[in-house]
């Protein structure tokens, strides 16, 4: 997957200014290098959400995409909230890559039509009465304190070793982590761990779109 995106991006102008294995690398290399746009895995190891809180607060000017195996709309709405200009398939066509970027580099969303459909309709679901979510702009309600109970979740803390290492009690813990959930809008618990969990998978890319 990384060799095909090299070539999908490199052969239409695209420029890879540097790759990391985890979210603590990913973050560092993007502070230093400052890209446009950077590529991140959903599974990142170490958390794909850990990172892109980081690159928002960091190095705010750099647009993340995130890359899934498989589209999911929970995950979509976290990767979104915390800050994501993407979320698209590893599956994509390059051509269809390409011009994902290329919106991204102007300030515009990159997600497949379908799941602009499903956000739109999940959207309506859960506020058949109200404004729609907030979207990227949700990553910035978040408290400090939150910040860091998602840094530690998504690390694969539970709520004691939280609790210890915040010096906050167990249900104080508790209750910053269903604020997070009710904030990024994702009311499945597992949806909610799969996305600020990290796995296993590729390197993140980081790229310069063609002049």
């Amino acid at each position: 997957m990384r060799l095909a995106f090299d070539c999908c991006l490199s052969h239409r102008g695209y420029s890879i200014q540097g790759q990391a294995a985890d979210a603590s690398e990913t973050v560092e290399l993007t502070l230093a290098e400052r890209p446009p746009i950077c590529l991140i895995a959903g599974d990142l190891p170490g958390g794909a959400v850990t990172a892109l809180v980081a690159i928002s607060s960091g190095a705010p000017k750099t647009r993340v995409v995130v890359m899934v195996e498989e589209e999911s709309v929970a995950e979509a709405r976290t990767f979104i909230g915390v800050g994501a200009a993407g979320y698209l398939a590893k599956d994509i066509a390059c051509d269809s890559l390409a011009r994902a970027l290329r919106c991204v580099a102007r300030g515009e969303a990159a997600v497949s039509r379908k799941m602009a459909r499903s956000l739109l309709v999940d959207r309506r679901r859960l506020q058949p009465n109200g404004p729609a979510m907030a979207g990227a702009d949700s990553a910035q309600v978040l408290t400090l304190r939150q910040h860091q109970v998602l840094d530690l979740l998504s690390r694969g803390a539970s709520t004691a070793e939280i609790a210890r290492a915040l010096s906050i009690s167990p249900v104080t813990a508790r209750r910053h982590r269903g604020a997070l959930r009710r904030k990024l809008g994702v009311r499945e618990a597992k949806a909610f761990n799969r996305a600020i969990k990290g796995v296993h998978v590729p390197e993140r890319k980081m790229v310069h779109p063609p002049n």
